[in-house]
């Protein structure tokens, strides 16, 4: 009898300690799922300006840093614009005229024409404004003239940014005004339509995913 009510004593003890896990284990999921999706980081609010004469207009007072922006916008557009093989493809997804060789001043930028002159849309315009780091956002910006995506701004990865109406205000997630990743390959007539296409399928996949998940945590 004395080894029988010790091991209902032991099972007992054992039970006590690992119950308070169990019900712990939905909590910290949730609490998991929280602060992946969270977003505690707010957007920032910058304006799209389509030459940096029309940023100097609307901001008198930060003449240079609207002349700055556009041309490191303009930089960036060297290393990460969409590029292409021949002007006829460029154009046939910018327009006449909406598009220019891309310079072979250094090592780098040669890497990307060993077969010839590369070509890249002029950007349409830039993202402008003072970030709460302190920063100056100074994003490029393209406009397809033809396509599912005509007539609306786009970033280098395809992600659009609405009908391209210069002078407007737009909420960007911090993660998006990093610099894209440079060009390492071209594009062939239509390709930055499809790059548009694969990006709006990867944000439908994901915004799906996360309903999903956030649906388990909270017992849906």
């Amino acid at each position: 009898m004395t080894e029988l009510k010790r091991t209902k004593s032991i099972n007992r003890d054992r039970f006590r300690k690992r119950r308070p896990l169990l019900k712990l284990a939905p909590l910290a999921l949730a609490v998991m799922t929280l602060t992946a999706c969270g977003g505690n980081e707010p957007n920032e609010n910058l304006t799209i300006y389509e030459s940096p004469e029309a940023c100097f207009e609307a901001n008198p007072n930060m003449g240079q840093e609207c002349y700055n922006a556009y041309e490191s916008a303009k930089l960036e557009a060297i290393s990460s614009a969409p590029k292409f093989a021949s002007q006829a493809d460029c154009e046939a997804e910018f327009g006449a005229a909406a598009c220019q060789t891309v310079s072979n001043e250094n090592g780098e930028r040669q890497q990307y024409q060993s077969s010839g002159s590369m070509w890249m849309p002029l950007i349409a315009g830039y993202m402008f404004g003072r970030m709460s780091s302190g920063m100056v956002a100074q994003k490029p910006l393209y406009t397809p003239q033809a396509g599912a995506g005509k007539g609306q701004f786009y970033d280098a990865t395809g992600k659009s940014y609405g009908a391209a109406t210069p002078g407007k205000t737009v909420s960007v997630p911090k993660g998006d005004l990093k610099p894209a990743p440079k060009t390492t390959r071209t594009l062939k007539r239509g390709g930055f339509g499809q790059v548009v296409a694969n990006q709006q399928h990867a944000a439908q996949s994901k915004k799906g995913t996360s309903s999903r998940s956030s649906s388990r945590s909270f017992g849906g």
